[in-house]
């Protein structure tokens, strides 16, 4: 549940105002750097003790998202944006105003253009998505988001045009590399399909990721592997890789159906409509 529009607004207003742009990584490391670095981290720190004591506090998973966008933690931003997007209609509702009071507050539009994919309006979701870049919203994150909402109209190209900008940013972007994969490996349309270019983005994706870690499994990585080795043709690999996606993602039924079909020697497709 987000907070009532005021509480709201006045703190995106107040993250606009604070904050200089994303700790992107060619930027010197001076003293202001490390200072900006120091506060968010503490920043984050404050919030995760506000919102263990109060889950459904939204204008802190906004803040704290911010923070970690800031020191080009993206896969934490995503998650506290997707936490604080929980109600998509009073969230768009609530950018919109933070941007008539903001106009220029690129990360108020990339937002907005969350909740709209959230619910499934994708057009409207890559227009707020181009508005931020227009902006100057230059991160990794937005090229992916706009990549994804590309991926569920099924727009390829341009799905993975942003994915691959989202790689030139960050040439360790596991998400990147995971969701061109993706494409490449189970796309409908033969034409994008190339079993080579998905295990090599795949393989990345997972060396990248910890998948691992029992701290923070990613059954994805492992999930994106196998059907890239399927779509190369080599259902043993694909067979393997799989089962670790299952022990990892446990009752998730859609990758025990995925696993049958590898065993039985067939590829994985998947069309356009999904987030």
């Amino acid at each position: 549940m987000l907070l009532p529009p005021n509480a709201f607004v006045l703190s995106v207003v107040v993250t606009a105002a604070m904050s200089n742009g994303p700790l992107v990584a060619n930027e010197k490391d001076d003293a202001k750097v490390v200072r900006r670095r120091t506060e968010n981290v503490e920043a984050i720190r404050l919030y995760t003790v506000e919102l263990e004591k109060n889950p459904k506090n939204a204008t802190a998973f906004v803040i704290r998202g911010n923070c970690h966008l800031q020191l080009g933690e993206l896969d934490s931003a995503a998650g506290d944006t997707n936490e604080a997007m929980s109600d998509y209609d009073m969230a768009i509702a609530d950018y919109g105003e933070a941007i008539r009071l903001v106009p220029k507050f690129a990360a108020a539009y990339h937002n907005r253009g969350t909740a709209w994919r959230g619910k499934f309006e994708f057009d409207k979701s890559i227009a707020d998505y181009d508005e931020a870049i227009r902006l100057g919203s230059k991160d990794v994150l937005t090229y992916i988001c706009r990549g994804a909402s590309w991926e569920a109209k099924g727009g390829f190209d341009q799905a993975l045009s942003d994915y691959d900008e989202a790689i030139l940013i960050d040439p360790k972007s596991k998400v990147a590399h995971k969701k061109r994969a993706w494409i490449h490996a189970t796309c409908t349309d033969d034409r994008y399909r190339d079993g080579a270019k998905a295990v090599e983005d795949a393989t990345k994706a997972c060396y990248w990721t910890n998948w691992k870690s029992p701290y923070s499994p990613d059954p994805d990585c492992p999930g994106t592997l196998a059907a890239a080795y399927a779509e190369a043709g080599q259902f043993d690999k694909a067979v393997e890789w799989q089962e670790k996606a299952i022990d990892l993602a446990r009752d998730n039924d859609d990758f025990k159906t995925r696993l049958k079909l590898y065993q039985a020697g067939k590829p994985y497709r998947e069309g356009p409509g999904k987030k």
